[in-house]
């Protein structure tokens, strides 16, 4: 393949990664078997994987379009943004200095530091919020998690049989479904449209004490919006299939050469998931996307 140009290095006749960096990479998968008699037996399998990259070099001509707030070796594909320092209450506290204009019950962010006149970080704050005080919130995107795993456990007793399986993510997650009906609630919600209940626990005249911010546009919304005030942890454990059966035997079946047996079962899929995440599913990039589907199915295997 001939290129002409990467992101990061210039090649003519190969293809080459346009970043160096060390993928720290662990999978393992774990089979025991825990009971094994005539009339019991009762097997594991364990999945784990973990992925870990950040950026080790970078050519000359990357580095001079990078923000200053990017780390040469920060992880690879790091999510950046605003910290956050609560909601502004004029009844409880002054308003910032650094936010002038900021409105009642807009998010306070933190001015952690500024640029000298050659454009460089001075490692102090600037009385000012601008894209200096931009740190990682997040060191992973919220569709690729560093850690997975997956669990499965076989029952078999006598004539009957269980199989569980289940898996899960270790993930911090930007809460677009939070941020999206907060916002939305100032907007939409007044013609009828469905949202989450926490657009109740919005900040407001008559509700100073909200857990979530004002919805009207401030001066400070886009970098209220873009602050670790949504991020949160987004670990979940979803039982993925329970499916329970039952064999009859072509002895059980009476006097009859058609059927040698007949496995009746019943199966659930997506039943529940553990999460303490507050959006509408963890797994789910938005509320926009079609949910993951619960089914419960009844079925039989049959053998002639």
């Amino acid at each position: 393949m001939s290129l002409k140009q990467f992101t990061d290095y210039q090649c003519n006749e190969q293809l080459i990664s346009p970043f160096l960096s060390p993928n720290h990479n662990a999978e393992r998968v774990i089979k025991t078997i825990n009971i094994d008699t005539k009339q019991f037996t009762w097997s594991t399998t364990v999945n784990f994987t973990h992925f870990n990259s950040k950026w080790v070099e970078r050519s000359e001509a990357t580095l001079k379009t990078l923000a200053k707030y990017v780390g040469l070796q920060d992880p690879f594909g790091a999510t950046y943004g605003y910290l956050s320092d609560g909601i502004y209450n004029p009844d409880k506290m002054a308003a910032p200095s650094w936010m002038p204009g900021i409105l009642s019950g807009e998010v306070i962010i933190k001015d952690i530091d500024g640029y000298d006149a050659n454009g460089n970080l001075m490692g102090k704050p600037n009385g000012k919020i601008t894209s200096d005080d931009m740190r990682i919130i997040m060191k992973n995107s919220s569709t690729a998690p560093n850690t997975t795993f997956g669990i499965g456990n076989e029952f078999r007793y006598k004539n009957f049989d269980l199989s569980i399986f289940a898996y899960g993510v270790f993930l911090k997650k930007f809460n677009q479904d939070y941020l999206n009906n907060v916002n939305g609630h100032a907007k939409i919600g007044l013609f009828g449209w469905n949202l989450l209940d926490i657009t109740k626990d919005r900040w407001s005249y008559d509700n100073t004490d909200a857990k979530y911010p004002q919805a009207l546009s401030g001066p400070y919304q886009s970098q209220g919006g873009s602050s670790d005030f949504w991020v949160e942890s987004a670990n979940y454990l979803r039982i993925r299939d329970i499916t329970i059966g039952y064999t009859l035997t072509s002895d059980m079946l009476g006097d009859q050469n058609v059927f040698n047996k007949i496995r009746i079962y019943a199966s659930a899929q997506n039943p529940f998931i553990i999460t303490k995440y507050r959006g509408i599913d963890p797994e789910l990039q938005n509320f926009y996307s079609y949910p993951i589907v619960k089914s419960f199915i009844l079925g039989a295997n049959i053998t002639f």
